[in-house]
């Protein structure tokens, strides 16, 4: 986390929002806890983020009724 946001300091327009969505991902608490529960119930990492991209894609499909 320290990187990204001593990289910040340093950094055109388009690499800043690069690195501030990456900072938003690091710090969403919403995201973590869906990977762990993946993980905590037996599913390997890569199986982990798969399911949690479905999840949030699923909860952000609801918002284009």
């Amino acid at each position: 986390m320290k990187n990204i946001e001593f990289r910040l300091l340093d950094n055109d327009g388009t690499a800043s929002a690069i690195l501030e969505a990456h900072r938003s991902l690091a710090t969403d608490a919403s995201l973590r806890q869906h990977l762990l529960g993946g993980l905590l119930s037996g599913l390997s990492c890569a199986e982990a983020v798969v399911a949690t991209g479905e999840h949030f894609c699923a909860q952000f499909s609801g918002f284009r009724q």
